[in-house]
């Protein structure tokens, strides 16, 4: 809970606590796929978490579990309610601003690196490469062993 104790305005940018810290300014928002969920029952594997792609909204996750080299659609929840969107003659509203879980099941015998992108609304791949979050964010692919 935080409560507001004070509201300063000014005609001028002022830099705020993290900007001094050497945090980015208006906290850009990265698209993102986690893994959470990582179950084993014999061969039968199941994994899943979420993804999140701010205002941009998700369209798909995608799931290897070879390391990258092939891809397989998750299933992913569907889309909250929340903003208006134009879907064929009828309108219809969904929340452009929320995470989409996922989940994927497969049979595999012995230990995989599974890796998670996830696909914004418009189809741009979430970036491979990993970067820290400071300065502008955490990005790049999930992978875990299972």
């Amino acid at each position: 809970m935080k409560w507001l104790t004070e509201l300063e305005l000014t005609t001028e940018a002022v830099e705020g606590y993290w900007e001094k810290r050497g945090w980015h300014g208006t906290g850009p928002v990265n698209t993102v796929a986690k893994l959470h969920h990582r179950e084993r029952d014999g061969d039968q594997v199941s994994v899943g978490g979420h993804a999140y792609a701010g205002t941009r909204g998700i369209s798909a996750v995608e799931v290897s579990t070879d390391g990258g080299e092939t891809w397989s659609d998750a299933r992913i929840s569907d889309r909250l309610p929340g903003a208006r969107e134009a879907s064929g003659t009828q309108r219809r509203e969904f929340a452009r601003d929320a995470w989409r879980h996922w989940h994927y099941e497969f049979t595999a015998s012995d230990t995989r690196e599974v890796v998670v992108r996830a696909i914004e609304a418009d189809g741009t791949v979430q970036p491979r490469q990993r970067t820290d979050a400071h300065p502008r964010g955490a990005s790049g692919w999930v992978t875990q062993r299972v």
